[in-house]
């Protein structure tokens, strides 16, 4: 059953994952909400929120006694401040490149090795990625947001701004999932197998161009993500009918 759990993760993050990309960028290109950093901050602070209600409001989630004030400052907060660094920049990529190019730099940071529920580890990471990207967010881009009236806009569009919010919440939940259902390599072999599914979009949805170069390396990357399944699912039957047999 840990695979079947497994793979409707990734399947499921593969979904999520691609069309919150599609929707950041239709936020920040085609709405012209051009803050990378507010954009992603909205996000983080939507899943703090999210993960405070389900851990402490509503108790669905066991305790986190491991952490405390130390650990919290040491561990915890560097990761979410170097996920903020990397949600930022990977934003800003939206407003220079198409959306093909993004996945071939675009990465992700999660935490690894706490044993922590993945709602627990939500709700001390995305605080700290929150705090990180407001101060940068009000620094860097709210005078210009003010002097544009670009503030505006999520109260003009706020079907899109909340669908990202949700997008985003889902797929690091998905994430974390997936690394305690299997492992970080699997969620970087799913960033490199979203790829094709990106440029399919973006050539359909967005009228990009995509050269033979780009298309067979996403086709390799496919390839790829199968081999590597086929494998997973052959250690896995390998390793119960040893567990079977002894």
């Amino acid at each position: 059953m840990r695979v079947v759990y497994a793979s409707l993760a990734c399947l499921f993050w593969l979904s999520c994952s691609s069309t919150l990309i599609l929707a950041n960028k239709y936020i920040m290109v085609d709405l012209g909400f051009k803050y990378p950093i507010a954009v992603s901050g909205l996000g983080m602070a939507f899943a703090s929120l999210f993960a405070f209600i389900y851990c402490d409001i509503l108790g669905l989630a066991p305790k986190a006694d491991v952490v405390d004030a130390k650990f919290f400052w040491l561990k915890i907060f560097p990761v979410g401040a170097t996920q903020a660094l990397c949600l930022s920049l990977g934003n800003q990529l939206y407003l220079l490149l198409t959306v093909a190019f993004i996945e071939l730099v675009m990465t992700q940071f999660l935490l690894q090795g706490v044993d922590l529920p993945a709602m627990q580890t939500l709700k001390f990471i995305a605080p700290s990625a929150t705090l990180c990207l407001a101060v940068s967010s009000y620094i860097q881009e709210y005078p210009k947001m003010v002097a544009t009236g670009a503030l505006a806009i999520p109260w003009a569009h706020p079907a899109f701004f909340c669908m990202a919010a949700s997008l985003g919440l889902v797929v690091n939940v998905l994430g974390i999932i997936i690394i305690k259902l299997s492992s970080a390599t699997t969620l970087k072999v799913l960033a490199a197998v979203r790829g094709p599914i990106i440029v399919l979009c973006g050539v359909t949805l967005f009228s990009e161009h995509v050269s033979m170069l780009e298309f067979f390396g996403y086709c390799i990357a496919l390839v790829g993500f199968l081999l590597y399944n086929h494998a997973k699912a052959t250690q896995a039957m390998t390793s119960a009918k040893a567990a079977i047999k002894a």
